[in-house]
């Protein structure tokens, strides 16, 4: 665990990552959560092993980016991310998923597009 880092080098560190991991907590308030951590390590090209329920467990299953295993199960997710240790080609394939689900749908273009016409549509 490295603790805090500065913003600039979470690039470097993704390069040198095989995998990310994201971990939320089994609480409501988490359940339409999409943290930023996941699309910086599905622009990165890396395979994500979620610990999660709701939303961002459900982008992850559509994308085919990644492991998603239940919240606060410990077992679970050490099983995921040996499995997916032993298997680079499935890490690969799940990273390569991640990238192209970010190129095809969450670029800055189309969040901004996205926005724009939810706000043009509320403004009447």
């Amino acid at each position: 665990m490295l603790g805090r880092v500065p913003h600039d080098r979470i690039p470097e560190l993704y390069a040198e990552s095989d995998a990310a991991v994201v971990l939320l907590r089994d609480k409501p308030l988490f359940e339409g959560a999409l943290p930023t951590k996941m699309f910086e390590a599905m622009s990165a090209s890396r395979p994500l092993v979620l610990s999660a329920a709701g939303e961002a467990a459900s982008l992850v299953n559509k994308a085919s980016c990644g492991v998603v295993v239940h919240p606060e199960r410990p077992r679970e997710l050490a099983a995921a991310l040996s499995d997916l240790a032993h298997d680079r080609e499935r890490a690969g394939r799940l990273g390569a998923a991640g990238r192209q689900a970010i190129v095809e749908g969450y670029s800055r273009e189309q969040s901004f597009d996205r926005w724009y016409g939810l706000l043009t549509s509320l403004a009447g």
